[in-house]
């Protein structure tokens, strides 16, 4: 397969499509955060400042978005005047509200909760771990199942020191649901990292982007959407279907390198990519 090698739009053009956009999109992790941590200072004031509606699309829930701004001063309303899509296009939070709304129909979320509140019933504690729990049918890895959540489920992996294997897990919750009867009604998705998401089948940050686009809240042709692995993959299709701008500020998937109008350099990637972006295109304005 070939993989782009470089950036098809330059720099300038870049700063160019910011100017002519009303929508910039941010995914979280490794995109405006490391390491879970929260938003750099810097990047914190340049988004404060920054003339455009800003949102963000994470698979993150509520209460984990929150977290990227804890200790600023700020809410996640308060920075971002743009949607809000949650727990990877599930929820969102739309301009002009604080309420979290439900982007899919509500009988269709009932299986991934149920499917999830039975696993956590079989979940048992572990000597000495605070907060990472155990399949009692499974000797490793440990695993676990924040809570708020409210169309989704996510499953963190800890496993074994050098031999990190999510398959048991995968199996188990697999067998889970075929038990409830809900096989054909939930998504499973192994996301990296050793994660695993419960959701609707066919939902992700582009399905969001998408039904937004469609709802009059944006308008996809004035969207710069800014990512780094593979769950922005489908948001990415959707915002170069309808004329938008991808910026990939990460090079460990080629997929989305791919997908990408411009492609940040080997040494610039993460919030420090997107910091040296805000900042050369909020030198140009007036």
């Amino acid at each position: 397969m070939h993989h782009q090698a470089h950036p098809s739009i330059a720099p300038i053009e870049l700063l160019a499509r910011i100017e002519q956009s009303t929508h910039l999109f941010f995914d979280v992790d490794r995109t405006l955060v490391q390491n879970q941590g929260v938003i750099p200072e810097r990047l914190l004031a340049l988004l404060q400042n920054c003339d455009k509606a800003c949102g963000i699309a994470t698979s993150r829930c509520r209460s984990e978005a929150e977290e990227i701004v804890s200790g600023t001063g700020h809410a996640l309303r308060g920075l971002f005047s743009g949607p809000i899509v949650l727990e990877d296009g599930a929820l969102a939070i739309l301009p002009g509200s604080e309420r979290t709304q439900l982007l899919i129909p509500v009988e269709a979320h009932m299986p991934v909760m149920s499917l999830a509140t039975a696993l956590v019933r079989k979940l048992e504690r572990v000597d000495g771990e605070a907060t990472w729990r155990r399949f009692p049918s499974l000797e490793a890895p440990l695993v676990q199942m924040p809570e708020g959540y409210e169309a989704s489920s996510t499953i963190w992996e800890k496993g074994p020191a050098g031999c990190p294997d999510f398959a048991h897990v995968m199996a188990l919750v697999r067998g889970q649901a075929e038990a409830l009867g809900v096989s054909e009604a939930v998504q499973l998705l192994e996301i990296g990292d050793g994660t695993l998401r419960i959701t609707v089948p066919g939902i992700s940050k582009g399905s969001a982007l998408q039904q937004l686009h469609e709802e009059g809240v944006l308008d996809l042709e004035k969207v710069v959407y800014f990512g780094d692995g593979h769950n922005d993959i489908p948001a990415a299709h959707v915002v170069r279907k309808g004329g938008g701008t991808v910026v990939a500020v990460d090079h460990h998937c080629q997929e989305l390198m791919q997908l990408a109008s411009h492609v940040t350099p080997l040494g610039l990637t993460g919030p420090s990519a997107v910091t040296a972006i805000l900042a050369s295109y909020l030198a140009t304005q007036p």
